[in-house]
């Protein structure tokens, strides 16, 4: 099992591109560092985070093994409700009207979370292919 240097900052830096950008362009003077790079506060920041992730996909995965469980739940028609019956995607606007639809309030932050999380295209669009993966346990 292999995590790419692409994965690994995209796991680590910041959703909102303001502040992506910042972390992306900040510049080390690599001629002063000695020893250890990292200072403490740092090195438990990473550990916050990656204990939150953990914490996060074990919570996630709990959901999507009930899910999977359930008789009911059908993920193809899911994803047609969504938007997705036309074609193999859906788009944001699609998923913002499917959950207008059935009384889901989110914020336009938590909705843009949400659409980064399927989208792995980056294109606007959720494939039949990455939603079910998304939804699907992964042990």
């Amino acid at each position: 099992f292999l995590i790419s240097y692409g994965d690994f900052f995209n796991m680590l830096s910041p959703v909102s591109l303001e502040y992506r950008k910042l972390v992306e362009n900040r510049v080390y003077p690599n001629s002063t560092l000695v020893g250890d790079p990292l200072s403490l506060s740092t090195k438990f920041a990473v550990k916050s985070l990656l204990n939150s992730l953990v914490s996060s996909e074990q919570s996630l995965e709990s959901h999507r093994i009930k899910m999977k469980n359930m008789l009911s739940f059908n993920p193809k028609k899911v994803f047609e409700l969504i938007g997705g019956y036309a074609s193999n995607y859906f788009s944001e606007r699609d998923f913002m009207l499917y959950l207008d639809r059935n009384g889901v309030s989110y914020s336009p932050r938590d909705i843009e979370l949400l659409f980064i999380r399927f989208s792995r295209n980056k294109k606007g669009l959720i494939s039949f292919s990455n939603f079910l993966d998304e939804i699907s346990p992964k042990y």
